[in-house]
């Protein structure tokens, strides 16, 4: 993974950009390779954070969500 200058990007533009680790070494297989996406290294630090990015850029495109409108997040 090419690693950036955080002072030069967007912390949106962080969401999603995480590792891939290989975890071929769970599958008995040697003609499988098997990688995980390491998601609690988002800003957020959750798996969330990739559709809620794209679920607040669809409800701002779409005129749904306005300035005057509230967020309200429910989460655990």
């Amino acid at each position: 993974m090419e690693t950036e200058s955080i002072t030069n990007t967007s912390l949106l533009d962080l969401i999603g950009n995480t590792p891939l680790l290989d975890i071929s070494f769970l599958t008995p297989n040697p003609k499988i390779s098997l990688f995980a996406k390491a998601e609690w290294m988002n800003p957020g630090g959750s798996l969330k954070d990739r559709p809620v990015k794209r679920m607040l850029f669809q409800a701002i495109e779409s005129g749904e969500l306005t300035k005057e409108k509230i967020i309200i997040d429910s989460s655990s």
